[in-house]
């Protein structure tokens, strides 16, 4: 028996070690190769660094010699993530919230076009989105960009978010409509602010899938000023001399973002799974 419990404890410390090295060693070199010159990271990438080469990063940010700008690509980054998160947030919390609070056929037909949403590819839907956005002068620009978003990662939200709320129990809403509190006043300010652990979860998700998006906004995004930083990298490894450990230095930065993101939210998806194991 005990011979038995040791072989299954090799065989299961075994198989982790290998998940472990499959999952850290492209972290390795892209941290490694990010560090050494162009010619050291062809010549060698799987080795350490003979001298740390830290320009890779200065040279990245300040774009010299590689005809990008990615701290505005940055900026613009962010500024996209940032609005379709409050965009979805506000207006998926509030799609949810009604259809959780006034259940009946048309909520149900409602909630199963939202999850049809989620199950359908949502690049079948590639060219009457552009041609929508592009009758409305929003291709090209930031703003687009936010709208495409808030519409492609909706019905994700809401169904996040009507799980929950179809749990959550009723009595702190009447509270707050017997002190008075308006619908919205009381979605606000009584319901929404207890649901921290499934925004956080919400959060995470969609920021993760917008900040690592290439596709869409190479598509929506072409031949426009306003580039971000997905679409830059992209750039940085179609060029004929591509330059990798200024690429991997560029991958780093952009993940330092979603890295603190994660780190701010983290607790706050543990407790929504575990709330959901529970439930």
């Amino acid at each position: 028996m005990k011979k038995s419990y040791n072989i299954r404890t090799f065989l299961g410390g075994a198989v982790t070690f290998l998940l472990v090295l499959v999952f850290a060693a492209p972290f390795y070199l892209l941290v490694v190769n990010s560090l050494k010159t162009t010619k050291e990271a062809y010549a060698s990438p799987f080795t350490l660094p003979a001298d740390v080469y830290w320009q890779s990063f200065t040279e990245v940010l300040a774009g010299a010699g590689i005809n990008a700008n990615f701290v505005g690509a940055t900026v613009n980054s962010l500024l996209i993530t940032a609005g379709s998160l409050v965009l979805l947030i506000v207006f998926g919390s509030l799609a949810a919230y009604c259809l959780a609070r006034h259940p009946g056929k048309v909520s149900n037909i409602m909630y199963i076009f939202f999850v049809i949403g989620i199950i359908i590819p949502s690049q079948l839907g590639l060219v009457p989105m552009y041609c929508a956005l592009r009758d409305l002068g929003l291709v090209g620009n930031i703003a687009g960009m936010m709208i495409l978003y808030t519409c492609k990662q909706m019905p994700m939200t809401v169904f996040l978010y009507t799980g929950f709320f179809r749990q959550f129990p009723i009595d702190f809403e009447e509270a707050a409509t017997i002190d008075g509190a308006g619908y919205f006043k009381s979605f606000f300010l009584v319901v929404l602010p207890q649901l921290k652990a499934i925004t956080g979860t919400a959060i995470l998700l969609n920021a993760l899938y917008i900040w690592n998006d290439t596709f869409d906004q190479m598509v929506f995004l072409s031949g426009a000023a306003a580039k971000t930083l997905p679409v830059e990298i992209y750039a940085l490894t179609t060029a004929m001399t591509a330059q990798w450990n200024l690429v991997f230095a560029a991958v780093i930065i952009s993940l330092v973002p979603m890295l603190i993101l994660y780190l701010l939210t983290q607790k706050k998806m543990m407790t929504s799974l575990a709330g959901g194991i529970k439930g």
